[in-house]
């Protein structure tokens, strides 16, 4: 048996401890209780609002390094 614990923290401040248990190689069922629980307490959309800013912040980040390294390729080939 393994164990799950999604810390949850709602607008007033307030934080909460919701245990998720599933079985081993079931996480699946664990995932699924906790986003049943996310659209009912109406925290999903904010749940993907966070995830598409931190996947915004790779690309941005990947961008700057593929710049970065552009700039080095230059920099080699021109000499």
């Amino acid at each position: 048996m393994s164990a799950l614990l999604l810390v949850h923290r709602d607008t007033s401040g307030q934080t909460r401890n919701i245990p998720f248990v599933y079985r081993d190689g079931k996480l699946h069922e664990a995932l699924e209780r906790i986003a049943n629980h996310l659209t009912k307490s109406g925290s999903a959309d904010a749940l993907w609002e966070g995830v598409a800013a931190d996947r915004l912040g790779i690309i941005l980040q990947q961008q700057v390094h593929i710049r970065d390294l552009e700039k080095i390729i230059e920099e080699i080939a021109c000499e």
